[in-house]
C-alpha cells in the first residue's frame, strides 16, 4: 500500500478521537467557534462518472486538473490497487472500473445528493483538530463512489476521501 495510505492510520485515529471526545458530554470542551476550517466536500464522484468512456483518458484529464491533490491517489490506490503492468491497459482498467462501479454511484447519488450535513460534522471535528494541532494542514474532504471493498474512508497526503458506496445503508441491495 502507498506510504500516503499508511500515513492515514495515525490521522484517522486522531480525527476519530477528537470527534468521540467532543461527544462525551464533557462541558469543559474548548471553545472552537473562532477557528476557521473548510470542510466542504468536493464531489469527485460526479466529475469522475461524467467522463466520456469513449475517450476516457482525454475526458479524465479535466478531472485530474480539477482534483490534482486526489486524482493520482485515487487511480493508483483505488482503481488500480495491486495490479501490475497497467501502463498500456489503463484505459481498459478505467472503463471497467467505471462500468462496474456505476450502479453503486447511481445509488449513492440518489442517497447523497447533498452532503452539507456531513460537511457540518466534519467542520466541527476539523476545528478541534486545529485547536489541538494548529500547524496541521487539514485534508480536503472529497467524495468518491467505488466498488464494495474500496475504502469507506481514506486519508491521503492532501485529501480525506469518503467512499459513499459504503454508506448506502443496511437495506441497500
Amino acid at each position: 500500500m502507498s506510504p500516503r495510505f499508511t500515513h492515514m492510520n495515525k490521522w484517522i485515529v486522531i480525527v476519530l478521537a477528537v470527534i468521540v471526545c467532543s461527544g462525551c458530554g464533557n462541558n469543559q470542551a474548548p471553545d472552537v467557534s473562532g477557528i476557521k476550517a473548510d470542510a466542504s466536500i468536493r464531489r469527485f464522484d460526479k466529475d469522475f462518472f461524467s467522463a466520456d468512456t469513449t475517450h476516457t483518458m482525454q475526458s479524465l484529464d479535466a478531472v485530474e486538473k480539477k482534483y490534482p491533490w486526489f486524482f493520482t491517489d485515487f487511480i493508483r490506490n483505488i482503481v488500480i490497487g495491486g495490479a501490475t503492468d497497467t501502463l498500456h491497459d489503463l484505459p481498459v482498467i478505467l472503463n471497467a472500473y467505471i462500468s462496474h462501479s456505476r450502479p453503486l454511484y447511481d445509488s449513492a447519488l440518489l442517497k447523497f445528493r447533498n452532503l452539507d450535513g456531513i460537511s457540518g460534522q466534519l467542520e466541527k471535528g476539523f476545528k478541534y483538530v486545529k485547536y489541538y494541532y494548529p500547524a496541521y494542514k487539514l485534508p480536503i474532504p472529497v467524495a468518491y463512489s467505488g466498488l464494495i471493498g474500496d475504502p469507506s474512508v481514506a486519508l491521503t497526503k492532501d485529501a480525506l476521501a469518503i467512499g459513499l458506496q459504503m454508506y448506502l445503508g443496511k437495506n441497500f441491495s
